[in-house]
């Protein structure tokens, strides 16, 4: 194989690989499913990409979780990408899905009551695959100690979430 023929391949094979930076503001970052009254895709989903999520705005809380110190955790409210979607009628939970597969039941009144987020940043840096990126569910556990520092929200806080299953 020549040199050229080498790079070529090299460059074919690096293109199918996943990401494993910052996604590009274009990829599709969280699918939503279920009981939801608007979809974007033949097969009955939503999927957003991150300049989707950005657009319906960012909030930052102060939080502190069990696997982190203090930090700063920015994206858009659950309860907006919810809204987005528009949620059946008869819905009571969200079980939230990873890239690997994980689920975490949340019930869908911890977002009405809580400026619960799907956090793309922290600290000002977006968070990648690698740290628990590309969404990372953040509750305001700073701002309400007493109801949400607990193991309950602590087992909520589910990172490299992928999508949401409105049940």
């Amino acid at each position: 194989m020549t040199f050229k023929a080498f790079l070529f391949v090299a460059a074919v094979c690096a293109a199918a690989l996943p990401s494993t930076g910052t996604a590009q503001s274009d990829t599709k970052i969280l699918t939503v499913s279920g009981k939801i009254m608007k979809t974007n895709t033949p097969d009955g989903k939503y999927v957003f990409s991150f300049d989707d999520l950005q657009k319906l705005g960012d909030m930052t809380i102060n939080s502190t979780a069990r696997y982190t110190e203090v930090g700063q955790f920015t994206g858009p409210k659950i309860r907006d990408i919810l809204k987005t979607v528009g949620v059946g009628p008869d819905a009571t939970m969200v079980s939230v899905v990873t890239l690997d597969g994980y689920q975490q039941n949340i019930p869908l009144t911890d977002f009405a009551k809580w400026e619960v987020i799907a956090a793309h940043t922290v600290n000002g840096k977006r968070l990648p695959v690698e740290a628990k990126g590309p969404l990372w569910i953040m509750y305001p556990i700073d701002k309400y100690p007493g109801e949400l520092m607990n193991q309950t929200t602590s087992a909520k806080l589910v990172w490299s979430l992928s999508g949401l299953v409105v049940k």
